[in-house]
């Protein structure tokens, strides 16, 4: 197997047990007070949506922040700390410095945070459509 599929197998992999980790728990709490069929349904479809949000929003604030949206938050938050710590003034670096630095290491290869966002959403919204016609009848 090579690297690359080792890699998105452990990405997708631990993605899956964290939406398992957070929609089971939420599905088991109330599944034993759903006394009708629309009840299920809406359990369902909420398990899914948390778990598909916090992975949609985790992403966004990825790509957000590989942007330089809060670069002048973390540049203020370094200056600050390392101004407080003794012995670390030789070490500051100014704005443009910063910036450069964190241009350098930008995160890459969460996509993978997209793709499982959209499944998740996916499936609550089967089971939101499952509802209303179960509604309905």
């Amino acid at each position: 197997m090579s690297k690359r599929a080792k890699s998105l197998l452990l990405k997708y992999g631990i993605s899956l047990g964290v939406v398992l980790v957070l929609a089971v728990p939420m599905i088991l709490d109330g599944w034993s007070g759903a006394k009708t069929l629309q009840d299920q349904y809406r359990i369902l479809s909420d398990s899914f949506t948390v778990p598909g949000l916090l992975f949609l929003f985790s992403g966004l604030t990825m790509l957000v922040t590989n942007e330089g949206a809060l670069y002048g938050i973390g540049f203020i938050m370094s200056y600050t700390i390392k101004r407080l710590i003794p012995g670390k003034q030789g070490e500051l670096e100014n704005y443009a410095q910063y910036v450069e630095r964190k241009k350098r290491n930008r995160v890459t290869g969460f996509s993978f945070l997209f793709v499982v966002a959209a499944v998740c959403l996916v499936i609550s919204g089967v089971f939101i459509v499952l509802f209303y016609q179960a509604y309905q009848v």
